[in-house]
């Protein structure tokens, strides 16, 4: 597959100029079944259905039809741990690798084997992202379950040290943290404990407002969220180790939809400065059941499904026509409400690339 001059701020601009390219990522969630119970989980506060799971041969079909769409990113994720579905998700990462895309496998480690961590790294897997919510079993073990904290670092450790004997740089080690009101200073901590254990980098985001609001940072807590961040980004920038914390200082209990679209432009706008969320024009979000909507916070049981549709059916069908169109008028989706403060950030971050470029054409 041929990706040359083929960026994901390309492939938005090219909506602009009326075409229809296929979607850059694809995050597809193999099972809802885990093997833990976290405090901060979605299934603790919404019905769980962890019946009709998509076959194994449709979800490496899946592949298949999204290589030729285009598609450049994959992450596989949950719903619930994807490694309760090994076998599969080991095969899917070798499809995935084998047509040239690359992807990101998120876990929460405890069932991370060395046979595992040999298959991504001899086929070069881009990405292994293992959920880390506290520098110490005491704060980690409290929120996800006792022994979660050794088994999950002591994989991470294992990873990496067979990284270093296979002389490869691949898969890319990363920490994802779920910052509450349990662990919102753990930061810093959970930095140095990355550098300890060989990991690369660093991504946390606030816990989803709907996910329980005994959960989420206190207002007290959010305000000294700039001082925590600032420090864990210098403490990053001392080790080596690379940090997205930004967007934590952002209102999670603010809605998406407050900028002013027309503030930096002049009529008639473009589609970048006008649309407040960019992922119906470049995401696909697969769930365990087969639906497919633009986002993972997308869970409308009315969307398409993989089981009598095509991928391509699909992206250029009235769902995520639907979908474009609300946005491109401001009108928020169900699932809007509980949007991360990091899925928001991503759009605002386009948004400036896209402003740059502009003003780049413009002096040209």
């Amino acid at each position: 597959m041929a990706f040359d001059n083929d960026t994901l701020l390309n492939r938005l601009q090219r909506w602009e100029r009326g075409e229809t390219p296929g979607p850059w990522c694809v995050s597809v969630f193999p099972t809802n079944r885990c093997n833990l119970s976290c405090v901060m989980c979605w299934q603790r506060y919404f019905r769980n259905d962890t019946s009709g799971e998509l076959s194994d041969a449709r979800l490496l079909e899946l592949v298949d039809e999204c290589a030729a769409l285009g598609c450049r990113d994959w992450i596989i994720q949950g719903g619930g741990e994807p490694l309760l579905r090994a076998s599969l998700v080991m095969q899917m990462c070798e499809r995935i690798r084998s047509h040239g895309m690359n992807g990101r496998l998120v876990t929460n480690g405890t069932l991370l084997e060395p046979a595992h961590m040999r298959t991504l790294i001899e086929i070069g897997w881009d990405n292994l992202t293992v959920s880390i919510d506290g520098a110490t079993a005491e704060v980690h073990d409290a929120l996800r379950g006792v022994g979660a904290f050794d088994a999950s670092t002591s994989a991470v450790a294992r990873c990496a040290e067979l990284r270093r004997k296979m002389n490869s740089a691949w898969p890319r080690l990363q920490f994802s943290t779920t910052l509450m009101r349990h662990n919102h200073d753990a930061l810093q901590g959970i930095v140095e404990l990355a550098q300890r254990l060989g990991c690369d980098s660093v991504l946390a985001d606030l816990t989803c407002v709907s996910f329980g609001l005994e959960n989420l940072v206190t207002r007290e807590q959010h305000k000294e969220l700039p001082g925590l961040v600032d420090r864990a980004k210098r403490r990053g920038l001392e080790l080596g180790i690379e940090t997205d914390f930004d967007h934590l200082v952002r209102s999670p209990w603010e809605p998406i939809f407050l900028h002013d679209p027309w503030a930096s432009s002049k009529p008639p706008p473009r589609m970048l400065e006008l649309a407040c969320c960019y992922a119906p024009w470049y995401a696909v979000s697969v769930f365990a059941q087969g639906g497919v909507a633009p986002c993972t916070m997308d869970w409308n049981r009315h969307a398409p499904n993989l089981a009598n549709a095509s991928l391509k059916a699909i992206w250029e069908g009235a769902y995520f026509a639907k979908a474009r169109a609300q946005m491109l008028l401001e009108l928020p989706m169900e699932c809007c409400y509980k949007c991360p403060t990091l899925f928001n950030g991503h759009s605002i971050t386009l948004r400036r690339m896209d402003d740059a470029y502009v003003a780049t054409e413009a002096i040209g």
